[in-house]
């Protein structure tokens, strides 16, 4: 919209060609000739406040200007009959300027402006045309704005999509209006009377109304896309969808422009190809500030007119940044993702470090210790309480070693049984029965295999110390890129993930590696702990 004051420019300027339309009909029509007077003043009236209204809803084109203009020129006919100086001469001679500028109108709508040199040529050629007094002047003008719009429709230059008034429809109107009103003159028999001004003032106001009655339904257009900015989900296209929509084509395809690596992407940060004119598809490219913000693809028979750019260049620059925070709020995630699975890493390669000194360090000392305590109970000769006890509690200490080390790290998986393997040991091991079913593939990954025995080893723990439970099942199942690992008790439920750090520690690390763990547990009894793991294909 203008700005208050532009606005009041506008506005002074509407009264202004009113106020010369009423002077103009005063001096130009004889009292006897109060109708054609009126109609005349009417005409000028709607063609300006046509122009107006354009102006005022969309200020980036100039089809309201134009439309204003030719009102104007449309009351300079009526001061031929001043009888003062050069006044009357100087209005004869322009007394058809209206008809080149409804031409200039027509052959520019929606931007009020072409860029293409024919076209400009056609229409001063029409504005030449104006000059030169009828029939000739007025057959000229039509013969421009046929022409013209040949020339501009086969390029996309008029919007054909624009209904149920176009330039296309109101163009030929106009062209064939100015042409009757050479010819019926001629043609009708002398006896009847008929005033052929009226199909050229008719045709007049066909164009202002057909032109600004566009101009303010794409101005609705602009303002649907101006809402879009709310809908910058790049997961579901949203502006994309709702553009095509705006703009009648849904080919279209939007691209962003990202300055770091000076090319335009789409939604998902694909390079998108820009077209060269030669495949049928066309581009406008969406600057702000000077710069590029964006770009559309879309059918050459689509015209982006300067409200729908204006609020485009809006919605695309919003949606520009938002896709770039977007992708450095990935790569930060990804960076913590990245720092989360090495500190894992290092906390794996730390608890290896910590089993190997213990078997390596702790180990040999008790087998030194064990075989000591042998020598000496043969020595004996006689059974010896105290050696008896001494040799038991080794045992426990052994059995308790075994279980610390399994505990900071699954050496099963050094013993070639791989995932299934080290769960049925587990399952030997755990004071609650045990069911295991395997549906999968051996994963390769030590990641996954390391954190799937983990949830197992906890659910279980879980299961023996809060559950009072009779039976456990686990069931492991395999998918194109997925392993689900499932552990389902019988136990009395209520069970929760933030009930311990045990579950939580796990869940944290399956979220490290891409999965997640989720817990069913109603109070009316029964746990199922679902853990989900993305693995490699093929493994």
């Amino acid at each position: 919209m203008l700005g208050p004051l532009a606005e009041r420019r506008a506005i002074f300027i509407g009264v202004a060609v009113a106020v010369e339309g009423v002077v103009s009909v005063r001096i130009g029509f004889a009292p006897f000739e109060q109708r054609q007077a009126l109609l005349a003043l009417l005409t000028g009236w709607l063609v300006g406040g046509c122009g107006l209204l354009g102006w005022l809803r969309v200020p980036g084109s100039r089809t309201g200007p134009l439309l204003i203009i030719a009102a104007a020129a449309w009351f300079i006919g009526g001061f031929r009959w001043v009888g003062a100086g050069a006044i009357p001469t100087v209005a004869g001679a322009l007394s058809l300027l209206y008809a080149a500028v409804a031409t200039h109108a027509v052959l520019t709508y929606p931007s009020g402006s072409t860029s293409d040199r024919r076209l400009t040529a056609v229409i001063v050629a029409g504005y030449g045309a104006s000059l030169i007094a009828p029939p000739i002047g007025p057959l000229l003008i039509a013969a421009a704005v046929l022409g013209g719009l040949a020339l501009a429709a086969p390029n996309g230059a008029l919007d054909r999509n624009s209904r149920p008034w176009t330039a296309l429809i109101v163009g030929p109107i106009f062209a064939t209006a100015l042409v009757a009103g050479q010819i019926l003159p001629v043609v009708v028999p002398d006896g009847v009377r008929f005033d052929v001004r009226i199909i050229t003032q008719v045709a007049f106001m066909l164009v202002a109304v057909g032109l600004s009655g566009a101009l303010v339904r794409e101005s609705g257009r602009g303002a649907r896309v101006t809402d879009l900015v709310v809908d910058l989900d790049p997961s579901r296209g949203g502006l994309t969808r709702a553009l095509a929509s705006a703009i009648g084509d849904p080919t279209l395809e939007v691209g962003y422009w990202l300055p770091e690596q000076s090319r335009f992407v789409d939604r998902s940060g694909r390079p998108v190809d820009v077209p060269d004119g030669r495949d049928g598809r066309a581009r406008t490219v969406i600057e702000h500030a000077g710069n590029p913000v964006a770009i559309l693809i879309h059918d050459p028979a689509v015209t982006t007119d300067p409200a729908i750019r204006a609020a485009t260049a809006r919605a695309a620059e919003l949606a520009a940044v938002n896709a770039r925070l977007q992708s450095e709020a990935r790569s930060q995630v990804a960076l913590v993702d990245a720092s989360r699975r090495r500190l894992m890493q290092v906390a794996d390669e730390e608890r290896r470090s910590l089993d190997q000194r213990l078997r390596q360090g702790i180990e040999p000392k008790l087998d030194v210790l064990a075989t000591a305590i042998g020598v000496a109970s043969a020595c004996s000769g006689e059974p010896d309480p105290a050696l008896a006890g001494a040799i038991e509690q080794l045992e426990l200490t052994r059995r308790d070693l075994a279980g610390l080390t399994e505990d900071i790290h699954p050496r099963v998986f050094f013993d070639g049984v791989g995932l299934r393997g080290a769960l049925e040991v587990l399952a030997t091991r755990s004071p609650v029965p045990v069911v295991l079913a395997w549906d999968a593939d051996e994963p390769d990954e030590l990641d996954v295999r390391t954190a799937m025995y983990f949830v197992c080893s906890e659910a279980l723990a879980n299961v023996a110390k809060h559950a009072d439970a009779t039976l456990v099942r686990i069931h492991v199942t395999g998918e194109i890129g997925l392993l689900t690992l499932q552990v389902e008790d019988d136990g009395r439920g209520g069970a929760g993930i933030g009930d311990g750090t045990g579950l939580q520690g796990v869940r944290d690390r399956l979220e490290t590696l891409g999965g997640r763990l989720d817990i069913v547990s109603p109070s009316a009894g029964g746990t199922r702990l679902i853990a989900i793991l993305p693995v490699e294909p093929g493994a």
